[in-house]
């Protein structure tokens, strides 16, 4: 017996050299503290703030449920740089966290930020911005919740049709092209480069002609927009007669330069999150519509998915329409302006004037 024992303890040994591991590990649900680490690219985005609250409500709503004082929420802020939020995971992962819910600052960073949780078995739940399909399926203990580009693209697309057929004004030099300026988010940014894209498709499926006048980045941010779309205005000044921007706070800012440069002038803007600012700029006519992006939701599904997963659970087993078992997609709402929105008397005589002039050469030619 006392063989045995010695032979017994000698694989025990032979083991943990091996896999530099203990032999013994300690299971996730044996543990009677989870560490669950987020980090966000900046803490200045109103819309990341706004997820951030969602993740902190839910962790605490559920702490019946799931044991108060059992887990925790640490928060980093990348500072919108990459090697800040590299070094931020390096530290949470040899610091012992359980999970990394993780809203990338760049998205080339993916495979490096995956190789480290991997080797340390940590799993990840990436938001907001997602990796690319290749990165994604490098390990089993990836998942991702968020909304289709595509999808917020195309309503901001329909917006734009619909309200360029009801409101023949917006046509302010008559020669049915819609002349517009593209605000863009963070370059290669997934919904920069889908909302951008898909937008103008669906536009041109209205069968409504465009010309692009300029394309420029912004960041998500509103003063870029106000200092981008200041010097556009002085460039272009009445031959803008739309604003697309890839997110509400680009639009604001959009909204801010024009009523400094000339408060009886309107140009129709339109963004995307459903953001509360936005929301009522929206309501005094001052924004032709945006694309509702949940951020609560989404922040309640990275807390959950994130506590499922420090736990040991599956998350396939309690959550719904989770995508090849990886993705959770929340579902984009459109929202339109009702507010009739009244142009200036001078914007009014000029397109009266153009049209009247388009009626007299109809009349010539037939």
């Amino acid at each position: 017996m006392k063989r045995i024992l010695i032979f017994l303890s000698f694989i025990l040994i032979s083991l943990s050299s091996c896999t530099g591991k203990s032999a013994v590990v300690e299971t996730k649900s044996e543990k009677e503290h989870m560490d669950i680490a987020v980090f966000l690219y900046r803490n200045d985005d109103h819309f990341i703030n706004t997820l951030k609250e969602a993740i902190e409500e839910t962790a605490v709503k559920n702490e019946k449920d799931w044991g108060k004082g059992t887990y925790s929420f640490t928060y980093f802020n990348g500072k919108n740089q990459n090697e800040i939020q590299i070094n931020q995971i390096k530290e949470a992962i040899s610091s012992g966290a359980d999970v990394l819910a993780i809203n990338i600052v760049e998205r080339g960073s993916a495979k490096k930020i995956i190789d480290m949780a991997k080797e340390a078995d940590v799993p990840i739940v990436f938001f907001n911005r997602q990796p690319i399909d290749v990165d994604m399926a490098r390990w089993d203990k990836l998942y991702y919740v968020g909304l289709d580009g595509i999808q917020s693209g195309e309503m901001q697309g329909e917006i734009v049709a619909d309200y360029w057929n009801e409101h023949p004004e917006m046509d302010k030099n008559g020669d049915g092209i819609l002349q517009y300026i593209m605000l863009q988010g963070q370059y290669n940014h997934q919904d920069t480069i889908l909302r951008t894209k898909y937008s103008i498709e669906t536009i041109k499926k209205a069968g409504i002609a465009v010309e692009e006048l300029a394309k420029e980045t912004a960041n998500w941010q509103r003063l870029e927009a106000d200092s981008i779309i200041t010097t556009l205005l002085g460039v272009y000044g009445d031959r803008i007669e739309l604003i697309i921007s890839n997110n509400d706070m680009m639009a604001l800012g959009a909204k801010d330069a024009i009523a400094r440069r000339d408060k009886e002038v309107y140009i129709p803007t339109v963004g995307v999150d459903g953001t509360s600012p936005a929301i009522e700029a929206l309501e005094k006519g001052e924004l032709i519509g945006t694309v509702f992006n949940d951020a609560k939701k989404q922040g309640e599904m990275v807390a959950r998915l994130s506590y499922y997963l420090a736990k040991g659970i599956d998350p396939a087993s309690d959550l719904e329409n989770l995508e090849s078992g990886t993705y959770y997609w929340i579902d984009y709402e459109k929202i339109e302006a009702k507010k009739e929105v009244v142009l200036p008397v001078t914007q009014k005589s000029k397109i009266e004037d153009v049209s009247a002039q388009n009626i007299e050469e109809s009349s010539e030619t037939d």
